[in-house]
């Protein structure tokens, strides 16, 4: 269930908020409605300086915050604790941006981004990998430490990886069916029959 502020014929889009688990459509006051669009709801700042905000999102409420050492958004659910976005203390959300930074740091074993490469080698559910954001091929198990890996190391991987990654993502044979089943409903099909229709139509009348 939601609140909506405005309609779809208004100038302005509609805007709309997730009531909260419990609320109820029934029984929410308007008070009560103007507060979730209050959300996100700014809990605090990181120790980084950034702001900590808490909301309620598809997946159940969280915190979201920017994470200088991954560059980029982090999110973590408060399921984890329990907490409401509209109750979570800066306390509360300072220990799951440490528990998510941790995590975070954890997963990523190593890495060589720069203009000209994206590749990274990763912790994954069956062991160490090496990724380029496009194609994934695992650590061989004669590595033992993947973090010894050089970039001429992960290159030379990533090429074994290629066959079995780019055959799959052409679809030249499908677009190609696609066309002549649209060429030939349209030229023989649907003409042809509109025609003898209308010839007999005339002729009855007469």
């Amino acid at each position: 269930a939601y609140a909506q502020i405005g309609t779809k014929d208004d100038e302005e889009k509609p805007t709309f908020a997730s009531l909260r688990p419990n609320q109820h459509m029934d029984t929410i006051t308007m008070e009560e409605a103007i507060e979730l669009f209050k959300m996100p709801r700014i809990v605090g700042k990181s120790l980084e300086g950034h702001d900590i905000k808490a909301n309620y999102g598809r997946f159940g409420p969280y915190i979201m915050f920017k994470d200088d050492t991954a560059g980029k958004v982090l999110y973590q659910s408060l399921t984890k604790i329990e907490a409401d976005p509209m109750e979570v203390t800066l306390e509360q959300a300072l220990e799951l941006v440490a528990y998510k930074k941790k995590a975070e740091i954890e997963k990523y074993i190593k890495d060589f981004k720069s203009e000209d490469s994206e590749i990274e080698i990763l912790k994954g559910r069956w062991g160490p990998y090496v990724t380029d954001g496009d194609k994934n091929i695992r650590v061989p198990k004669e590595i033992e430490d993947a973090t010894k890996l050089t970039l001429k190391d992960c290159i030379a991987l990533l090429k074994k990886a290629k066959p079995g990654k780019k055959k799959p993502a052409k679809k030249k044979a499908v677009k190609k069916k696609v066309i002549k089943k649209k060429v030939a409903t349209k030229k023989k099909a649907v003409k042809k029959a509109v025609v003898k229709k209308k010839i007999v139509a005339k002729k009855a009348v007469t």
